[in-house]
């Protein structure tokens, strides 16, 4: 059994169009990111998105439907009939450490783009200026410094594979065949055409409008334009790629995109600076803040419970404060379920 990990950022960096590629051609993917958000609660499985079926087949797990928003494969497909050569574990995470597999692919996109995406994707009541300054909940980084993290982490990896959402959109039956050649997936020509005769982007938006009538309180478009260089077309976009060429330049540069600001004129990082925005940070957020980012609950948990420590740690008065905005977001509290039934009435009410 040929083990590969494929990582890829939490921006929209056309991941899903290689994952249902990978389905189409009966690799099993074991989503870490959704396994992780839907058990969160107990250990997670690697490949518990996935059900066998008593028959040698495995159908989608009920808990990982929303993959269905991604994935066009699994609004064709009921149950799959995987190989048993090889398989797929797709992660977002930063790597502890070298993963144990054959084959580590990552698959990246301009952050110009990705982090647009992201912004048009969540919709938070914020502008664009200072949702790249919005602190990760795992690092405190902004996002931009985030996403260099993430490069430099993967890249630090010995044989990592390199490929780009760029290259997906000039040429993906190309681009396919390189990938399962580089990762010795043995997969014929016809194949590689009907994987990406089922992946392409008009098929992804007729299973995202399938899947949203029966999404409940999920509103966020996913399938938005998916094109290369759609920063430039926006004016906040090119505002925010100064601050984006700024932070993570080098990590650009290293993937061979192009930057403006000259090599030598990328902020160095500067963990004072980031002290003292972070504390600036922590003195004002407010809860209607937080819930404007339309991060989940346990995602801004984890922020607060991050810096928190941090505020402990360096002494700032904020840190009382924070640990009392924290258990507003305790999920099963009696502030969360008030949460969700206000939710569920303005739902009622716009429909």
């Amino acid at each position: 059994m040929t083990r590969i990990v494929f990582a890829s950022p939490a921006e929209p960096s056309g991941a899903s169009w290689l994952i249902n590629c990978f389905l189409e051609l009966g690799v099993k993917v074991a989503h870490k990111p959704v396994a992780d958000a839907a058990w969160r609660q107990s250990a997670t499985p690697r490949d518990s998105i996935w059900q066998p079926d008593g028959h040698g087949r495995h159908r989608l797990h009920p808990r990982a439907a929303v993959l269905k928003k991604f994935l066009p494969a699994l609004t064709r497909v009921d149950t799959f009939q995987f190989r048993e050569d090889v398989e797929v574990e797709y992660v977002q995470d930063l790597p502890d450490s070298a993963p144990a597999a054959d084959h580590v692919l990552c698959f990246v996109r301009d952050p110009r783009d990705s982090l647009y995406s992201a912004f048009r994707r969540m919709q938070p009541a914020m502008d664009y200026h200072r949702f790249l300054r919005f602190p990760d909940p795992d690092t405190l980084l902004d996002r931009p410094s985030q996403w260099q993290l993430w490069v430099e982490r993967w890249q630090a990896l010995p044989d990592a594979a390199w490929f780009t959402f760029e290259a997906y959109k000039q040429d993906a039956n190309a681009l396919l065949r390189r990938i399962v050649d580089r990762l010795e997936i043995a997969s014929g020509d016809d194949a590689i055409a009907r994987a990406v005769a089922g992946s392409t982007f008009d098929k992804a938006r007729q299973a995202e409008a399938q899947y949203r009538p029966r999404g409940g309180d999920d509103t966020g478009l996913v399938n938005r334009s998916g094109r290369v260089g759609d920063w430039a077309d926006h004016p906040e976009g090119r505002a925010g790629a100064v601050t984006i060429e700024a932070k993570a330049g080098a990590a650009l540069r290293a993937l061979g995109y192009a930057c403006r600001t000259p090599a030598d004129g990328g902020a160095e990082h500067d963990p004072g600076a980031t002290l003292s925005e972070l504390s600036a940070f922590a003195a004002d957020i407010a809860e209607e803040d937080l819930r404007g980012t339309n991060l989940p609950n346990h995602r801004i948990h984890r922020l607060l419970e991050n810096l928190q420590r941090v505020a402990q740690a360096n002494g700032w008065e904020s840190a009382s404060r924070l640990e009392a905005l924290r258990q507003r977001f305790v999920e099963g509290s009696a502030h969360h379920f008030a949460q969700m039934r206000e939710l569920l009435m303005q739902q009622r009410q716009r429909s």
